[in-house]
């Protein structure tokens, strides 16, 4: 989201630049000068702006900074342009920018100026896609008026102009910024020829190389694979190019080899999205069925949410080109994921692989908010949709945060991507999320957690950053005018700043039954050791356990004949009221013995911390439980 940031600051430069630029001179005349006013961008609403209708007595042409200059040099763009029928009754004050630019490109740039003014789109009014094509035209034209010739001349951008062509445009205004030659050969490219879903996806791509990478901006360009340009076929490579050059530029050459890539793709409708485009991008073998996860996660959020999905192509790249030591990452533009889970093989990387791709296909509606707010609704976004796909308890994902008890403390300690505390987004912000599912229904869960969003989406021209970053205070406020206020409260105060007990009735505190009866047999005895077969400890310091712990089984039996295998569930829970591992273990008896041991770690992934107080864990055989293990943990 940094990246995210540091582009929408460029954004706001333009203006500045514009104002600065000192390239666009008139030529020394008696007439009237051209004056190149700076574009200024409107004031952002929290709420929609009413629609003005034009007053009879609105703006004259003649106030525009530049119409004596064109009535006097250039009376044929001056006509055409008081003749438009949104300039010829009246400029009201949401047409005067627009207005103010057609009058810089007829005074500066006349063949350009000719090739926009008798657009269609631009006759007979002006929505808010038009009005910020135009002004990207200008800020083209003031960087290189051959590339802004040639943007004008995209075939797309002939008739009605939609978003995504807007888009499109002011990505390319964007990348002329920092570099013009850039614009002038991407807008010849064949992949802008037509605007797919991928071709968008692959422009955003370059227009972030561009602000935050310029070195690999032009690697890219230059490429002898991209020679000719780039094609619709290497439009999704190109797409992923944002997240690789961050992370990994060094893979751009194999992404760039066509015998070392391969690309499979699907097209689906939704719902409410309609049309969305899926890509997968490897560099090795993977698994049939990952096409089928992704589908199944972004369905699976699109139905969740009630909202469409904020983009139509979704591009996933298997390669070691996350950030940091994550499994995946979402990027904006593309999804990367690293490659070992790509698998299904029944290993645990094949089990977590829908968890990892729901995960990052939410943070297309959950991003630039509070880190536990976008953390904690993608985890719980993929345990939903894990529970639709093959019924996963409805669990917490994450080891409990061994740094801090609550989420006031961990805003406090304002954790970066690469500290290790900022694990704790993922595992407290999944809790609070996943509590108030549990307290307040799906229902009214899910009415509160659409009220969020959008109000995550409402522009609120506090920052550069799109829409609002909500925090706790929202939350409260969405989920209140969804289910009970005091519900609500006392279940946030539970996670925000501790002030409320948990909640821990979910938890399993029935009695054992340690029998074994399919092998004439029983668990002997089970405890936690720091060490494999070590000595049985109820209680020990974190400092003197830096890696796991075990939970060791003793256990006897009596059969002859075939061996026989006891499947066994080992459950993980904390004080906090959540069970946060689930995972499979297997007891084998044979003939000729009469029992044995084993051990299982437990506790804190490998380079996490700890979470201090009481912890339990358990054996269940078809849901009956064999073994309970309490312990706790100090400082």
């Amino acid at each position: 989201m940094q990246a995210q940031a540091t582009i929408q600051a460029a954004i706001a430069s333009v203006n500045a630049t514009l104002e600065a630029d000192g390239g666009d001179r008139a030529p020394s005349t008696a007439t009237p000068v051209p004056i190149p006013t700076p574009t200024r961008s409107a004031p952002a609403t929290s709420t929609p702006a009413a629609q003005v209708s034009p007053p009879a007595g609105g703006s004259d042409f003649r106030a525009l900074d530049n119409a004596d200059y064109l009535l006097q040099s250039e009376p044929p763009s001056a006509r055409t342009i008081q003749e438009l029928q949104w300039i010829a009754d009246g400029i009201t004050s949401d047409e005067l920018e627009t207005a103010e630019h057609l009058t810089q490109l007829a005074a500066f740039h006349q063949e350009i100026f000719w090739s926009l003014v008798n657009k269609p789109w631009l006759q007979d009014g002006l929505a808010e896609a038009e009005i910020s094509a135009v002004k990207s035209v200008l800020i083209i034209a003031q960087r290189d008026g051959d590339a802004a010739e040639r943007v004008v001349a995209l075939r797309w951008l002939s008739d009605a102009i939609t978003d995504i062509e807007t888009s499109a445009v002011e990505d390319l205004a964007l990348i002329a910024q920092s570099d013009a030659d850039g614009t002038l050969r991407i807008a010849a490219m064949p992949f802008l020829e037509s605007l797919d879903a991928p071709d968008v996806a692959a422009l955003r791509s370059l227009q972030q190389l561009a602000f935050l990478n310029p070195r690999v901006f032009r690697q890219v360009l230059t490429h002898p694979t991209l020679r000719d340009g780039i094609t619709d076929e290497w439009a999704q490579i190109v797409a992923t190019f944002n997240g690789v050059g961050r992370t990994n530029p060094a893979l751009i050459d194999t992404l760039l080899d066509s015998e070392r890539v391969t690309v499979e793709s699907r097209a689906i409708d939704l719902p409410l999205s309609g049309a969305v485009m899926l890509a997968i991008i490897r560099t090795g073998p993977g698994a049939a069925r990952s096409m089928d996860l992704l589908e199944t996660a972004v369905r699976n959020s699109e139905e969740f949410m009630a909202a469409p999905l904020p983009v139509n192509y979704v591009g996933l790249l298997y390669e070691l080109a996350v950030a940091g030591s994550s499994a995946g990452t979402n990027f904006g533009v593309s999804i990367t994921i690293r490659p070992k889970f790509d698998v299904d093989d029944g290993s645990h990387e094949a089990d977590s692989a829908g968890h990892i791709i729901a995960h990052e296909v939410a943070h297309y509606y959950w991003n630039n908010n509070v880190d536990w707010i976008d953390e904690g609704a993608a985890e719980l976004m993929a345990s939903v949709s894990e529970l639709a796909r093959v019924g996963r308890p409805l669990d917490a994902a994450n080891y409990p945060c061994g740094y801090v008890t609550n989420l006031a403390a961990l805003e406090f300690l304002d954790t970066t991507h690469e500290s290790n505390a900022f694990v704790c987004n993922y595992s407290l912000g999944e809790r609070i999320f996943l509590d108030l599912y549990r307290r307040l229904g799906d229902d009214a869960f899910r009415q509160g957690f659409r009220n969020l969003y959008q109000r995550s989406m409402v522009e609120d021209g506090t920052d550069d950053l799109p829409g609002t970053l909500v925090e706790v205070d929202d939350l409260r406020s969405a989920l209140s005018a969804a289910a009970d206020g005091d519900t609500v409260a006392a279940t946030i105060a539970r996670w925000y700043d501790g002030s409320e007990p948990f909640d821990t009735n979910r938890l399993d505190f029935r009695a054992v039954d340690a029998a074994l009866p399919s092998v004439n047999g029983r668990i002997d005895r089970s405890y936690v050791s720091s060490a494999v077969m070590g000595q049985p400890l109820s209680q020990f310091s974190a400092r003197d356990v830096s890696g796991p712990a075990y939970l060791n089984l003793e256990y006897s039996y009596r059969i002859t004949g075939d061996p026989v295998e006891i499947p066994l569930q080992i459950v993980e829970s904390y004080q906090d009221g959540f069970a946060f591992r689930r995972r499979s273990a297997a007891i084998t008896a044979q003939e000729g013995y009469q029992g044995g041991k084993q051990w299982l770690q437990i506790g804190p992934p490998l380079g996490e911390r700890w979470a201090l107080g009481w912890h339990q864990v358990q054996v269940y055989e078809s849901g009956r439980k064999l073994a309970e293990v309490q312990y706790v943990v100090t400082p």
